[in-house]
């Protein structure tokens, strides 16, 4: 495609990055769609800093049907269509963009995809173990302050995906996009020489339950995470130097996924450790929160009932003093 620039605006698909989205419901028609998208830029001056990044003035994006991305990767990758490999498409989260599964229409991966939760750990906990293991597929986690908790969740590591040469398969990135290409033997299906300790979670919502460098699907930490609120004054301690960063809000969300709410007895909060917690859960304590007005019915009508009489005590002082200043 050629580069295409006018006096107002530039598109340059060469250098702007396309993001290809997992498959989803379409909100009008309800088929499985993707959808591919990228930003429009204006032109920097041509004497500008090489390391200078463009002003984006807005994005366009283009929905297609699941069939036609599909014809689009078999046709640009041969291997796809050999029977003694198989294709495997995936985002740099970790996210399933394509696979047999989702080609076939089986119905856990539609229904983990249309959730937009169908994870690599999901489809193939072999493969992603490969991929953890070679510190390629990489756990990280972000703080999510609607749900006070932590989400866990991956992120790609390019490079040395292109420069792991000890993986049983090959894999690739597509440039200018965020999707990686996965070309898998059959015959690793049957291979037990790799375990497979991968744990699924059928929501990102569900807590998490293996230490952070295991193999999990996107889940949620809440333990951790109620280190550093503070139910009381309703207040998080983030320094955002060393915590953990916050989260970006979530494009594609499962109508299951609500906000957990901790339950809690009391405002003893505990002091924050002077390091990071640790990232056991099991070894980590527990410190609830819950809204004061959410607590014991009858200790709220006393705090209520107390209010009352303290306004009426003060209006009748303040009419006790008037009246005097008058008779003066």
């Amino acid at each position: 495609m050629d580069e295409y620039r006018d006096k107002n605006f530039v598109f340059i698909p060469s250098n702007v990055l396309a993001a290809i989205s997992p498959p989803y419901a379409d909100a009008s028609t309800g088929d499985v769609i993707i959808t591919i998208s990228t930003a429009i830029v204006e032109p920097l001056p041509y004497n500008s800093a090489t390391d200078q990044l463009p002003h984006i003035l807005g994005v366009m994006g283009a929905d297609v049907t699941f069939s036609y991305f599909e014809s689009l990767i078999l046709a640009a990758v041969p291997e796809c269509s050999d029977a003694t490999r198989y294709c495997v498409v995936i985002d740099t989260s970790g996210y399933v963009i394509f696979d047999a599964a989702l080609s076939m229409k089986e119905e856990n991966a539609m229904k983990l995809a249309l959730n937009s939760n169908y994870h690599i750990i999901h489809s193939h906990p072999q493969i992603a173990n490969y991929l953890i293991n070679e510190n390629i597929l990489l756990r990280q986690e972000c703080a999510d302050v609607t749900t006070n908790s932590f989400r866990e969740s991956y992120i790609m590591n390019r490079s040395r995906a292109l420069h792991a040469d000890d993986l049983p398969f090959s894999i690739s990135h597509l440039s200018g996009t965020n999707i990686i290409i996965m070309s898998i033997p059959v015959d690793l299906q049957q291979n037990d020489d790799f375990p497979i300790d991968c744990v699924s979670h059928l929501s990102s919502n569900e807590p998490c339950v293996l230490p952070k460098h295991g193999c999990e699907s996107p889940c949620m930490e809440k333990k951790r995470a109620q280190f550093f609120y503070d139910a009381c004054l309703n207040r998080y301690q983030y320094t955002w130097s060393n915590d953990p960063p916050p989260c970006i809000p979530l494009k594609y969300r499962s109508n299951s996924d609500k906000p957990i709410k901790a339950s809690s007895d009391s405002c003893d909060i505990k002091p924050r450790p002077a390091d990071k917690p640790s990232a056991n859960a099991a070894d980590t304590p527990i410190i609830k929160e819950e809204p004061f007005f959410e607590r014991n019915d009858t200790f709220k009508y006393i705090v209520l009932f107390g209010c009352v009489i303290a306004f009426i005590l003060c209006l009748f002082l303040a009419f006790k003093q008037k009246r005097r200043v008058l008779v003066n």
